[in-house]
């Protein structure tokens, strides 16, 4: 082609858009474009300054030269001669985009000069595409058929073991890949999958102790392509399908066509899947199926569910050998359709690759692409200084540097890598001869253990592996040294301390960046070096727990965090304390700082001094505390003004370590001393002190004068007894305390993201989270119904207190009619959560599980329920030198109780909730019971005392028992315990996700 000339393409600018640079021109559907080949000219010629005078050229001369032209769909960049495009000619063409090839089709545009070779160079020509609206249009199933032209099938009846075939229709996808998932129409329960299993010589692989393979692969993954149309898809219409005429692909066996004749073909576009009817299904989703597909783009933002396009298919033990027998279905068949026009320029690479601790990442592949790849790349890394620096290494692949086309100013070859970020802060290029080189291995001058104590606070560090400094760098490559730099030049221990502080919730921590370019003719990419510090922060509570419980949460927290346990013991601390620490802390202030250089030695002494002696208590040998299990609500509060915790920052792979528990807990304490209030006052509410006690202040002299005289110095009865018998309470309470441990730990991690399509990983926050309340709440709730009674109905009342005055005149204080009815409560709450902001967590991740069986919450409650009815009757006569008790009980005793045993858990199924059932059973006891007991009065020699002293140490008699009885008949009925457990309920599963 002349110099003088070149090829203009140009589309309105509602239809499309032109790339001079990269020589493409993209319409928005399918249509034309308008193509010329014009001459190079200049507007003007410059002649000497002093003329002033601009002289015109003149006007172009007609082009006559003979041009032919290359149009032809774009699978390799080769054509000759033979494939010039008879039916355009001239200098201007405009040439159609057809539209079964939207999506992802190329074409290649080249005019021809009389009979010159194309030259093939995209410095010559144009490619042009044409978006469209994707959409997957409809699906049949047809009869398996190696040249896919077999019978339809779909709403018919198929076997186990037969093959079959899927045809997927699809408008603007060409080239695109599909993602088909197949699924069982079950109308009892949720619709199943049916993975597509391979098998080699006819048998699947099946893992040990499981009745079917390992089912990893959930779908299909198809390149959609055009075929030639068959005779019953000609009526149609294209609401079902695109068809279109385009040149007949001269590679396939049938083109018997003479050299440079071009003929055409109806084709559709379509993609097409082979499907072997795998009797390994069966486990899973039942002996009789109704088979529909369910398509995907790999975006995932289109998704057709084709529930009318069903085949049937029964057991059938005489079925014959099936084409697909042996080798069962293809998961994946990778596509040849380009879709990228940068893949045919020059200067070029295929992949780049990344290296660090973390594995390999590719994280970018020409043959992967979508239309136009994304240019601007994040690579994150989480490290450290010294020993938590990490080796970064970069990899060009299959670059080839073309110096004599390339277009780039300077030349692309030894300029592939720009540096520059490195460069600008501090790095150095490898250089032998300078005495520059890098050894990933050299250590620091200094080796050990530094500790420094930063007021509260103490600060460990240890020194180990240098930062080299020295990069590595080619074309081909680039390895250097990823290191977070905590500490900038120039700031000491105490700086340290609060730029550490400062990340005590990760997102605040700064992050650094090296900016890196990559570039070729064919490919540009700006790489971002993103380096997060590698700090991690742990923290544990324990309240009212058992050691042997928290230890055992511990070592769970540690198998789930990377191996890494919770290494500061718990510290001890206590309301009272606090609050002391506070008072004081007032009382200074405005009179003392924490010590700097700048305060007077006084200040300084009185610091310390004050720091000894109101420190927080440590008690770390301290043994643990005895857990208290039930009480009152009152207890509870004197138990909740106590609690353990520790707080901890490792960093540099955890070489240097900041401990700043006492100053988040005295932060903080202000809170839970608010909740502490808010508790009293629930406390008061529930325990009934709003409700007055007996008063003795009245007219009580309205009691039997028999009573009050008799009883008057009595320790047992007197009148303030009496009283506070006739006003027991309707409800009485008992709490089951809380026992909680809990360990948390954050920092960054790099994982896969959710989108699974993504080649690059992430830097997310991980947040870790053990939890262990067993239990969580409990209380023990009884209800006495005869005072209940009273309070609803006045002659119940009389009965009742008629009974209870004469009880306890006439009785012994235990005596008592009694009809109540206890319900008891507890729940219990174990939890283990981990979660990435990349990666997501077992509920979020792509494939909607973890890989492994996980159980993340489990929980119980129960409920139970006792019934008492009783009479009991005590009497105690003194005869003499000897004491008779007498009792006859008579009762009944009734309980029952129901549980739910929860978990929400995932296993390789997908995310599940099981649930357990547990009858405790029914139980009817029925009793009488007799007590006796005989005791005599023991003798004391008194020593010679005042009188006033042997009255005011008198001590009452001493009884020693001489016979003692409880005979007691009963019987009981009764139903045993039970448990059952229900079916899994999943909730995702993960070939629903795509």
């Amino acid at each position: 082609m002349s110099d003088s000339k070149k090829l203009v393409v140009t589309i309105p600018t509602a239809k499309g858009t032109i790339d001079k640079k990269r020589s493409t021109a993209v319409l928005n559907e399918a249509g034309t474009v308008r193509a010329e080949m014009k001459p190079v000219v200049t507007l003007v010629e410059k002649i000497p300054v002093a003329t002033k005078i601009k002289v015109p050229l003149k006007g172009p001369s007609p082009d006559a030269t003979p041009y032919r032209w290359i149009w032809s769909l774009l699978r390799t960049l080769t054509f000759k001669k033979t494939d010039l495009n008879k039916a355009l000619t001239g200098p201007l063409v405009y040439p159609n985009f057809p539209k079964i090839v939207e999506g992802g089709g190329l074409a290649w545009l080249e005019p021809v000069p009389g009979e010159q070779e194309p030259t093939n160079s995209a410095a010559h020509g144009y490619f042009v595409a044409a978006r469209g609206k994707p959409a997957i249009l409809s699906a049949e199933w047809r009869e398996y058929s190696p040249n896919n032209d077999g019978a339809r099938i779909t709403g018919k009846a198929k076997k186990f073991r037969e093959s079959v075939q899927l045809h997927i229709y699809t408008q603007a996808m060409y080239g695109e890949e599909i993602k088909i998932f197949l699924m069982d129409h079950d109308t009892a329960s949720s619709d199943d999958d049916l993975p597509p299993w391979e098998r080699t010589n006819g048998q699947a692989t099946i893992e040990k102790g499981k009745q079917t393979p390992d089912d990893a692969i959930k779908h299909f993954t198809r390149q959609v392509n055009i075929a030639r149309i068959l005779d019953d898809e000609t009526t149609r219409g294209a609401a079902l399908q695109v068809s279109d005429y385009v040149v007949k692909d001269k590679r396939s066996k049938q083109a018997k066509d003479a050299p440079g004749t071009i003929t055409y073909e109806a084709c559709v576009q379509k993609a097409v899947i082979d499907v072997f009817i795998d009797d390994l299904w069966k486990p899973g989703a039942g002996t009789e199926l109704k088979i529909y597909p369910v398509v995907k783009t790999k975006n995932g933002k289109i998704s057709k569910t084709l529930k009318n396009t069903f085949i049937t298919v029964t057991e059938d033990e005489k079925v014959k050998e099936s084409p697909l027998l042996y080798g069962g279905n293809k998961p994946v068949v990778v596509g040849d359709i380009p879709t990228n026009t940068q893949k045919f320029q020059p200067c070029k690479y295929s992949m780049i690759r990344i290296e660090s601790k973390d594995g390999i990442q590719t994280i970018f592949d020409e043959n992967v692409l979508e239309f136009k790849p994304q240019e601007n790349l994040t690579f994150n890394i989480v490290a450290g200084g010294g020993p938590a620096r990490k080796t970064i290494k970069l990899s060009v692949d299959s670059l080839v540097t073309h110096v004599e086309e390339c277009t780039a100013s300077p030349k692309h070859k030894d300029h592939v890598i720009d540096l520059s970020s490195f460069l600008a802060k501090g790095y150095k290029k490898e250089d032998e001869k300078a005495g520059l080189k890098r050894d990933p291995e050299s250590e620091s001058a200094a080796k050990g253990k530094v500790e420094v104590k930063v007021n509260n606070y103490k600060l460990k560090r240890e020194t180990g592996t240098s930062f080299s400094g020295i990069i590595k760098s080619s074309d081909q490559e680039l390895e250097f040294d990823a290191e977070y730099k905590y500490m900038p030049e120039g700031l000491d221990q105490v700086e340290l301390a609060k730029r550490v502080l400062g990340y005590i919730w990760i997102p605040a921590a700064q992050v650094d960046h090296f900016p890196v370019t990559v570039q070729t003719c064919r490919w540009k990419h700006n790489i971002d070096f993103a380096i997060y510090p590698d700090i991690k922060w742990t923290a544990a509570l324990a309240f009212n727990m058992d050691k042997a419980d928290f230890d055992a949460l511990k070592e769970k927290f540690a198998a789930d965090n990377n191996g890494k346990g919770i290494k500061n013991a718990l510290q001890r601390f206590t309301m009272k304390r606090l609050e002391s620490v506070e008072g004081l802390g007032k009382a200074a202030k405005d009179k003392w700082s924490k010590p700097t250089p700048e305060l007077d030695s006084a200040n300084e002494e009185l610091g310390e001094g004050l720091g000894k002696l109101f420190a927080l208590p440590k008690d770390k040998t301290k043994p643990p505390a005895p857990t208290k299990a039930k009480g009152k609500l009152a207890e509870l509060m004197e138990l909740a003004k106590e609690f353990d915790f520790s707080i901890k920052a490792e960093w540099n792979n955890d070489t240097e370590s900041i401990d700043p528990v006492e100053d988040l807990v005295m932060k903080y304490f202000r809170i839970l001393r608010g909740a502490i209030k808010l508790l009293k006052e629930g406390q008061n509410i529930i325990g009934g002190n709003y409700t007055g006690k007996a008063d003795t202040s009245g007219d009580d002299g309205k009691d039997p004068d028999e009573f009050i005289t008799k009883n008057k110095g009595s320790e047992d009865k007197n009148i303030q007894g009496l009283i506070e018998k006739m006003q027991r309470k309707p409800f009485e309470y008992e709490l089951e305390f809380p026992k909680i441990g809990l360990a948390a730990s954050w920092y960054y991690e790099t994982m896969p993201p959710l989108n699974s399509d993504s080649q690059l990983w992430g830097a997310g926050r991980t947040v870790l989270i053990k939890l262990d309340a067993k239990p969580l709440v409990g209380i023990n709730l009884k209800w006495d119904f005869l005072e209940l009674l009273c309070r609803r109905h006045p002659v119940a009342y009389i009965v009742l207190k008629a009974i209870d005055g004469l009880l306890y005149i006439f009785a012994d204080n235990k005596s008592s009619v009694d009809l109540s009815v206890t319900v008891t409560g507890k729940i219990s709450l174990a939890a283990s959560f981990k979660h990435n902001t990349v990666g997501g967590n077992v509920f979020t991740r792509a494939k909607g599980s973890s890989a492994k069986k996980e159980e993340l919450i489990k929980g119980d409650a129960s409920v139970s329920v006792k019934v008492e009815c009783k009479l009991y009757i005590a009497k105690t006569t003194t005869i003499f030198q000897a004491k008779v008790m007498v009792a006859l009980g008579l009762g009944l005793e009734g309980s029952a109780g129901l549980g739910l045993q929860a978990s929400l858990g995932s296993d390789d199924a997908g995310l599940y909730m099981a649930l357990d059932l547990i009858f405790e059973g029914i139980k009817i006891e029925v009793y009488i019971s007799v007590d006796f007991n005989y005791s005599e009065k023991t003798k004391e020699v008194k020593k010679k005392k005042t009188p006033a002293t042997e009255i005011a140490e008198a001590k009452p008699d001493k009884y020693k028992d001489v016979a003692d009885a409880h005979p007691k008949a009963s019987f009981e009925v009764g139903i045993d315990e039970k448990k059952i457990s229900l079916q899994k309920i999943y909730l995702t599963k993960k070939e629903t996700n795509g």
